[in-house]
């Protein structure tokens, strides 16, 4: 009991401490050494929380999945826990994050001119009628095609070859600091502790440009 305490401790300090990746690794290293127990409980929770967190600074949507992963872990352990109604309430909106994401990244190759993964993000939005964005996106998407017909398909939903990367399309952005602010910087590889929950998603953590194969 005393060492589950002093971790929920240490992993409160690197939260403030703003080390959202030690926090998220020692918070879920109580849920699976103490699973069923109130530390684990509590764990969980802040997990879910920290997730959060990691996703509102990120462009990419593996930090949104990871987050539901957690908010559902707790809702399937700890379904009765007062906790879960606000985190079932959180799931709900996230939806409507992943799109906001989708477009955001979408205007970022449009600026770098990768017409290309632009339409499949903004596809990705107008997919959803009921989004935020789906007007500009579909716009936008008009906008592209338009300008480069041989789109045409992939706007559809069609599959089309991405030569210009070699067969696949970059992985999401993550914004800057700049003052200018115009578009997330080019993507970067972060190095980051094992997670208790992964999947392909970690790998490509984009929309595929198969449509049979997207989610």
């Amino acid at each position: 009991e005393i060492a589950a305490r002093s971790r929920l401790a240490v992993g409160s300090i690197y939260s403030e401490q703003g080390d959202l990746t030690k926090a998220i690794s020692t918070f879920e290293g109580v849920v699976t050494d103490y699973p069923g127990t109130q530390f684990a409980k509590d764990a969980q929770y802040q997990s879910f929380r920290l997730r959060g967190r990691e996703a509102d600074k990120s462009f990419s949507q593996v930090d949104l999945r990871q987050q539901r992963e957690a908010g559902e872990d707790f809702i399937t352990q700890f379904g009765s826990d007062p906790r879960a109604t606000d985190i079932k309430a959180s799931l709900g909106k996230l939806e409507d994050k992943e799109l906001e994401k989708s477009f955001d990244v979408g205007r970022f190759y449009e600026r770098q001119g990768n017409l290309h993964a632009a339409v499949i993000y903004y596809r990705e939005v107008v997919a959803h009628p009921g989004a935020k964005s789906y007007n500009d996106a579909k716009k936008r998407l008009e906008q592209i095609v338009q300008r480069d017909p041989t789109l045409a398909a992939v706007a559809a939903g069609q599959r089309k070859p991405m030569t210009e990367t070699g067969g696949g399309l970059p992985i999401p952005p993550k914004p800057g600091n700049s003052a200018q602010f115009m578009g997330p910087p080019p993507p970067t590889m972060e190095n980051s502790k094992p997670r208790m929950r992964t999947s392909t998603d970690e790998v490509l953590p984009i929309p595929s440009d198969d449509p049979t194969a997207a989610n």
